[in-house]
């Protein structure tokens, strides 16, 4: 049961439909929003859009916005440049609010599913399993019924579902998850708050989908919380607090310098913000095997940091032969797992079927994942399984990632590095105690999320 059908509740329904699960979506009023104010969408927020297949369609109902001016001390300050932001939309949007409800309506209507308006949660139960409610119909009607879970994405039922008059202490109690607008310490500096929600919706989404279709244990869900409340925290002391700070103190100073601008552009816009805390999460990587490896026998620079477990895993346009169409890596975790297995390697290397048996028997004990080789190569011609290969010929990918010869890579549904490490014992071990996903025989694969 999702409670609210502002943009937080429509997200969180979209992604639930495309990936198989049945769900009831209900508000009180009597239809969506018609307000005419703007909404700031951010680019982390524009990338949950592109897996639903409508961020191109926001884009072109919008207005972007590249770079703004702030003020310090009644003095203007140099501007926030957003096309320094290393992310597929490196600006932010500027979208009315009725115009983002409405796109979002229109795809879940499109599927055959809809919001069930002028419906009211008037009394609810929560128990460790499943959700008691009452509902209220505008014909006066009232309906019983038991769900699973309940996400709360309106903020009317925050008392409700938590028994808290005041702030919350947790977006999780039992059955019952609050996300968006039903947590509401964000800030209002770029919509905070509502970009913050819709991560929540984003980071609930894959969980409760993978636990629904058995992929997953059910303890996977308390991640959720874990993982959301505490960048929930973060995100508001780093607006009151740092954001300010460095708007009086640095930016006068350093205003131009382009890994500063990097650096608020990437605090702005969500994609700064860091699982590394969350249990799911592991690190196997020192800080000397991220940073010390050659390319046949060169050493090789870097133009960006190296990426870190619990980060937002870096997006890149790949390598394609030419001729056909583009092709970002952020378009692979659609739906599932992703490991990264990078061979530096040509497709003639002796090692390279090795991590070809490794690939193949990750995603077949685990069919939440699916696994990738990443090879030097102009083509798959002669690798032993075509479609698990990401051809790599300059290196792009590698150099990206930091990625020396046998360096693995986990990402998660919704972005998020859940492991990285050279050794293969290290990652069977985190799947099998850490990861939360469920190992299957293969006559028991479920369909994978597409």
């Amino acid at each position: 049961m999702i409670v609210g059908a502002g943009p937080v509740g429509l997200l969180l329904a979209n992604l639930l439909q495309k990936w198989g699960v049945s769900f009831r979506l209900i508000d009180k009023n009597a239809g969506p929003s018609t307000a005419t104010t703007s909404r700031v969408v951010h680019s982390r927020t524009l990338e949950m859009l592109r897996h639903l297949g409508v961020a191109e369609q926001a884009v072109s109902n919008g207005f972007t916005l590249k770079q703004f001016s702030l003020q310090a001390n009644s003095k203007r300050v140099p501007n926030d440049n957003f096309s320094y932001l290393d992310a597929c939309y490196p600006f932010l949007l500027s979208l009315p609010a009725s115009t983002l409800e409405q796109i979002l309506l229109e795809r879940l209507d499109a599927s055959g599913l809809g919001v069930e308006w002028n419906t009211e949660l008037v009394e609810l139960q929560n128990q460790p399993q499943s959700v008691q409610m009452l509902l209220h119909h505008a014909d006066g009607r009232d309906e019983r019924l038991s769900a699973r879970w309940m996400v709360a994405c309106d903020g009317a039922h925050r008392r409700i579902a938590t028994s808290q008059p005041r702030r919350v202490q947790a977006l999780q109690h039992d059955a019952v998850f609050l996300a968006g607008d039903s947590a509401p310490i964000g800030h209002p500096l770029a919509d905070q708050a509502i970009n913050l929600g819709m991560g929540e919706a984003y980071n609930l989404a894959w969980k409760i989908a993978y636990v629904d279709q058995g992929l997953a244990a059910p303890a996977l869900l308390q991640s959720y919380n874990e993982e959301c409340f505490p960048t929930t925290l973060r995100a508001e002391s780093m607006v009151h607090r740092v954001l300010v700070w460095l708007r009086d103190n640095i930016l006068p100073l350093l205003g131009d310098w382009r890994p500063l601008q990097r650096t608020l552009a990437s605090m702005i816009c969500a994609h700064h913000y860091r699982y590394g805390k969350s249990t799911g999460i592991q690190e196997s990587l020192t800080n000397r095997q991220r940073a010390h490896w050659n390319k046949k026998g060169r050493k090789s620079r870097f133009p960006t940091a190296a990426p870190r477990a619990g980060q937002l895993a870096p997006d890149i346009e790949l390598w394609q032969p030419p001729g056909t169409p583009p092709r970002r890596l952020m378009d692979l975790f659609q739906g599932t797992f992703t490991l990264l297995v990078f061979s530096a390697a040509d497709q003639f290397s002796s090692l390279l079927p090795g991590y070809y048996v490794l690939a193949d028997a990750v995603q077949t004990d685990y069919p939440g994942i699916k696994a990738y080789c990443v090879i030097d190569a102009l083509g798959s011609a002669g690798a032993p399984f075509q479609h698990s290969t990401l051809l790599d010929p300059d290196w792009r990918l590698h150099k990206r990632y930091h990625a020396r010869a046998g360096t693995l890579m986990l990402i998660r549904p919704d972005g998020y590095i859940a492991f990285q490490g050279l050794d293969i014992t290290t990652l069977m071990t985190y799947l099998h105690v850490r990861s939360g996903l469920v190992k299957v025989k293969k006559k028991q694969l479920p369909a994978r999320m597409i």
